[in-house]
């Protein structure tokens, strides 16, 4: 799906100054596109021109300059006429400066915009940052006047098309929009009858009405006639038993009975439940131990390490020589392995292989990172920089600070295709076995 244009940050994104530029450029687009909807060349709120005795004020307020520019006046300001009847013409113009100060070589960096008033007698020339917002005009007596054109005026967010100006609770003049029926034109002649309409649909009903008030008994009529017969009635409840008769002698006892068939066997009776689950047995003995592994790799022996640099880390350097070892005839920062390395696999990173950051002994200065690119030939990695001699001298302008080399070993290999060490202990004199990959840290100090 297509989304607005925008900047999108990231982890381990270097920042360029077309990044931070674009930023703030489609953000101006924005408020650009909206002014041009509410109205270029138009007053938002206030600036009007008020008459008090022989002086004219400018009410604060914001314009639009017809290229869509912003034009603020955050305070009144007086606006006096030269001599003469006029009319004088009160123009706003959008003027630019820089900080000179924060511009770099020679180009500025922080550009502001300021809106000027002035007072002109005669035609003002247009120009995208300019708007003429109303005229003065001194009659025979010294008495003053102003005009200014409704139609120059953007009408509120919330207005009523009474063709007034008032003030709002902020102390800023609100134009009401132009009133309602201004401007129309003259009534046309009316037109013929239309055809009659379809019949509507049926209404609802009403609502029911009152009772009425109750009526006089009528006359007494005659005798109904004689109701069936009804139903037999519910069976009547049980009667209580009637009294036990006397006990009767005990018999004879009979003779014993002959034995009976065999009977038949009976079915089978169900499964019974399972037992509980005997106790755990005894621990068995151990087995025997088994034969001992081979032994592992380990680190690699004889990997390819630094052994050497093209300058004394111990040894600080003024600007002068630093500049000779970063872009001089001395070849810039050169760190020779111990084996011959791969001329290819890196040639993708010659960017990032290499980074150099400065930073100033005083904490409070930002640290600053140099461009450079970083090259491969047989035993060496070179980094020159690519910034010129003053990019640099702005770069490293604080009086002192250190200067942080790393080489990321991790993007290289031997020219056998074998990981290199990024370790410093062959530079310390330490011997094997060094680890593959890593960073290679290393310094300059800078005086």
């Amino acid at each position: 799906m297509s989304e607005d244009a925008k900047t999108r940050f990231v982890d381990g994104l270097r920042v360029t100054p077309r990044h931070l530029n674009h930023l703030p450029t489609i953000v101006e687009d924005a408020i650009q596109d909206l002014r041009r909807t509410l109205g270029t060349g138009a007053v938002a709120y206030g600036l009007r021109l008020e008459v008090a005795g022989d002086d004219v004020t400018l009410a604060p307020g914001l314009a639009f300059s017809p290229s869509a520019l912003r034009m603020r006046v955050p305070a009144a300001i007086p606006v006096s006429p030269p001599a003469g009847a006029g009319p004088f013409t009160v123009v706003l113009e959008v003027v630019n400066a820089d900080d000179a100060a924060l511009r770099v070589a020679g180009q500025p960096t922080v550009i502001t915009a300021t809106t000027t008033v002035s007072v002109t007698a005669g035609p003002v020339a247009v120009a995208p940052e300019r708007l003429a917002i109303g005229t003065i005009t001194r009659g025979g007596d010294g008495t003053l006047t102003v005009s200014q054109d409704p139609a120059l005026f953007l009408a509120g967010g919330r207005h009523g098309h009474t063709g007034a100006f008032a003030l709002d609770a902020d102390g800023l003049w609100r134009y009401d929009g132009v009133a309602v029926g201004e401007g129309t034109g003259t009534a046309g002649q009316q037109g013929e009858k239309g055809d009659k309409g379809d019949r509507g649909e049926k209404g609802d009903p009403g609502d029911k009405g009152n009772p009425g008030d109750k009526g006089d008994p009528g006359e007494k009529g005659d005798a109904g006639r004689r109701g069936e017969k009804g139903n037999p009635g519910d069976k009547g409840d049980k009667g209580d038993p009637g009294a036990n008769g006397e006990k009767g002698e005990k018999g004879d006892k009979g003779d014993k009975g002959d034995p009976g068939e065999k009977g038949d066997a009976g079915r089978r009776g169900e499964k019974g439940n399972p037992g509980d689950k005997g106790d755990k047995g005894d621990k068995g003995d151990p087995g025997v131990k088994g034969d001992q592994g081979p032994p592992g790799e380990g680190l690699r022996k004889e990997i390819a390490v630094v052994e050497r640099l093209s300058w004394k880390p111990t040894q600080p350097l003024n600007f002068t020589e630093l500049l000779t070892v970063l872009i001089g005839d001395a070849g810039g920062l050169r760190f020779t392995f111990t084996r011959e390395l791969d001329e290819t696999s890196p040639r993708p990173f010659v960017d990032v292989l290499v980074l150099v950051t400065f930073r100033p002994k005083d904490s409070a200065q930002a640290v600053r990172a140099l461009a450079g690119t970083a090259t491969v030939k047989g035993t060496d990695v070179v980094w020159k920089s690519t910034d010129t001699a003053a990019k640099l001298r702005e770069l490293l302008s604080p009086p002192s600070g250190t200067l942080s080399i790393d080489l990321d070993c991790g993007y290289l290999r031997d020219a056998g295709g074998a990981p290199v060490s990024g370790s410093p202990l062959r530079m310390l004199g330490l011997p094997e076995p060094y680890a593959p990959a890593g960073i290679f840290r290393t310094w300059i100090f800078k005086t």
